[in-house]
């Protein structure tokens, strides 16, 4: 998956060409569907390796504010059969299931397409809706369309930087997961680290599970043969992880301010809130 292909999937929709005349008096609505959108086309794209995969996932946490399932996350990452239809090359055909066989692209890309209709789009719909009244509406005698915040250059994800702030602990706290660790005091110290980048949410025995077997420890460290550890790793991604961090994005937003972070941008309460 590359980035010239996902940006040319959406510049062939012509849809900014369409919206650029329409006044936007809810940015951090627009900057949330920026990051919808984005989300949107990767997942049309596919994946390179269950591994983006996983990165993809928490990704879309945050650009669905926690609005899947938790469940599907999990589904989704330990399924032969999604993984083959979501996957690319011989990624897919490691995951294909041997009864089946590896599916054709076509078949591949109207089930990723009817998966986004199914699932994502109306996913993003009620994160939508979650935001749609607490999103600053910047109308009035006193404001000048020229001061709007932009919607296309926010450095926080809808506005919200406690939800980037999120986005980031989670996006670090993943990779080094994936990555493995040292030793058993810094997978120790990662566990805490974790459960910060899950608002909370992450159980609170895993670090206890964590430590419990030697097999487990071995596999984390990096003790054990590297193609086996590295697949267990994104297990416990996709087991523990994704689905916490999804309920971190549902907990976060209910309490996150809005502020502009374009140059010369205030904390984007100047206009009125509808």
């Amino acid at each position: 998956m590359t980035e010239a292909r996902i940006r040319g999937r959406s510049e062939a929709l012509d849809l900014d060409r369409v919206l650029e005349d329409v006044e936007d008096t809810r940015p951090a609505l627009s900057a949330l569907v920026n990051n919808q959108r984005e989300m949107l086309d990767e997942w049309l794209a596919g994946f390179e390796s269950r591994e983006q995969l996983i990165e993809w996932s928490q990704d879309c946490c945050i650009a669905t504010l926690g609005e899947l399932p938790d469940e599907w996350y999990v589904e989704m990452l330990f399924s032969e059969a999604i993984l083959a239809l979501v996957l690319e090359g011989s990624a897919a055909e490691r995951w294909a299931p041997a009864s089946a066989g590896l599916p054709s692209t076509d078949v591949s890309t109207r089930y990723r397409v009817e998966e986004a209709a199914s699932n994502l789009v109306p996913a993003c719909n009620r994160a939508m809706r979650t935001m749609r009244y607490s999103a600053n509406e910047y109308v009035g005698e006193d404001v000048d369309a020229r001061d709007l915040p932009d919607a296309s250059d926010q450095a926080h994800v809808a506005m919200r930087p406690a939800l980037s702030e999120l986005d980031e602990r989670q996006e670090a706290t993943l990779s080094k997961l994936l990555e493995g660790f040292a030793d058993d005091d810094e997978l120790l110290h990662w566990a805490l680290v974790a459960s910060q980048s899950s608002f909370a949410e992450l159980d609170g025995q895993f670090a206890s599970a964590l430590e419990a077997e030697q097999h487990t420890r071995d596999m984390l460290v990096g003790r054990a043969d590297a193609a086996v550890s590295a697949a267990f790793r994104e297990d416990v991604a996709a087991t523990d992880l994704i689905p916490s961090f999804n309920a971190a994005a549902r907990s976060v937003v209910d309490g996150a301010n809005e502020a502009d972070s374009t140059a010369g941008g205030g904390d984007g309460g100047g206009g009125s809130i509808s």
